[in-house]
């Protein structure tokens, strides 16, 4: 699998459109086959207590990194992996809730073996790799559909005139 950062042994987790669950935990899932869409969720407890908006589609070979607070969020009562449902921090309202098409089958590492295996100087570069395209593809659903209605592409060394408002 992906240059030692999975292996066959982590845990396999068929993540269907049945099956949401929460980056709330640390941790890293490859996505083996299929794809997961990721919603920003406002959170009521574990449940969405709206409407969600999407902000990424994450494809087979990538990966999703969980949301923990400075690393020290694992252990201490966390499930082994977050479709068995982990409790969020209280007074965090919201999350981001990953949402596999039929037939996904992911790949999870927790945080602290993840961390090992991203750090070993052999797979610094795929690891590296992943992590960009992770960051990639949230920024850019979470800019998409910012940009003004009434704006011009400027080519570089060109002038533009801006009308008063």
């Amino acid at each position: 699998m992906r240059n030692g950062l999975f292996i066959d042994s982590d845990s396999s987790i068929e993540a269907g459109g049945n099956r949401p669950f929460l980056l709330d935990g640390g941790g890293v899932w490859l996505v083996e086959r299929g794809q997961v869409d990721l919603f920003c969720v406002r959170l009521q407890g574990r449940a969405s207590a709206q409407a969600r908006a999407h902000v990424a589609r994450v494809a087979a070979g990538q990966c999703l990194f969980g949301l923990a607070g400075g690393g020290e969020r694992e252990g201490a009562g966390r499930a082994e992996h977050p479709a068995a449902g982990v409790p969020g921090d209280a007074g965090f309202d919201g999350g981001l809730q990953a949402v596999g098409s039929a037939g996904t089958t992911l790949r999870f590492v927790p945080l602290a073996v993840a961390r090992g295996r991203f750090a070993a100087a052999a797979r610094r570069p795929e690891a590296g790799r992943l992590m960009d395209e992770w960051v990639e593809s949230i920024c850019a659903g979470l800019v998409a559909g910012a940009l003004p209605r009434d704006c011009r592409a400027l080519q570089p060394s060109s002038t533009a005139t801006l009308d008063p408002a």
